[in-house]
């Protein structure tokens, strides 16, 4: 299954267990809050996405200026969209800022989780073999 379509189906998981219990027992206003945040961190995850398979074929100068700027402009634009829907739009801060932390949680999740532990590291050269340790006392070092 592609990404966008796994970010789309988490976003509609959690809209779907959260609706209840705002609607139910949050205050007023939680839940159109958290659906700006939910929208919010859709966009920039797909953003962030969009960003990462444009400049994955081109040179190590293009990754690195699409992925770590788009990051940076992604934040400015998130900070002030986060501060105008507060400010402006009067949304509800706490509702607002703890749905933005869910959805964000499910989604670094939903990034992440797809590494398998211990893949991240170097390969070893396994042609190599240690040296028998009565050998060791032979091993001189570079800096003697």
């Amino acid at each position: 299954m592609s990404f966008p379509k796994q970010v789309f189906l988490t976003m509609s998981a959690i809209c779907v267990a959260g609706y209840y219990p705002l609607e139910a027992w949050g205050p007023p206003g939680a839940l159109s809050a958290a659906v700006a945040a939910g929208i919010m961190a859709t966009v920039n995850v797909l953003a962030g996405y969009a960003a990462i398979e444009y400049s994955v074929s081109g040179s190590m100068n293009t990754f690195m200026k699409f992925v770590l700027g788009g990051m940076g402009i992604r934040l400015v634009v998130m900070t002030g969209a986060l501060l105008l829907l507060i400010g402006v739009f009067g949304f509800h801060a706490t509702a607002l800022v703890a749905s933005l932390g869910v959805f964000y949680v499910a989604f670094a999740v939903l990034v992440l989780g797809p590494i398998p532990a211990g893949k991240h590291s170097l390969p070893q050269n396994d042609n190599r073999s240690a040296p028998a340790p009565d050998k060791l006392a032979q091993v001189t070092s570079p800096f003697s």
